[in-house]
């Protein structure tokens, strides 16, 4: 079997993928900042709060890179 005769997954597949990694992995991230966000908001708050945005977008970015979508 040779790596051209494996199929590619659909993007029904790499969506599924995602779903679970978004709910697994960002979810996690977002959960930190709500609860954050019931903090008073001192400067070290919000730098935490941003520090986790851009983490979170990070995280959201390697996954979509995981998990390609394939235009045919």
């Amino acid at each position: 079997l040779l790596k051209s005769e494996i199929p590619l997954p659909t993007n029904e597949e790499q969506s599924e993928k995602r779903r679970e990694a978004y709910a697994q992995e960002v979810d996690i991230i977002t959960a930190h900042i709500q609860r954050l966000k019931d903090e008073e908001q001192t400067e070290e708050i919000i730098t935490e709060i941003e520090e986790l945005k851009a983490e979170r977008y990070a995280k959201v970015v390697e996954i979509k890179e995981r998990f390609p979508y394939f235009y045919l």
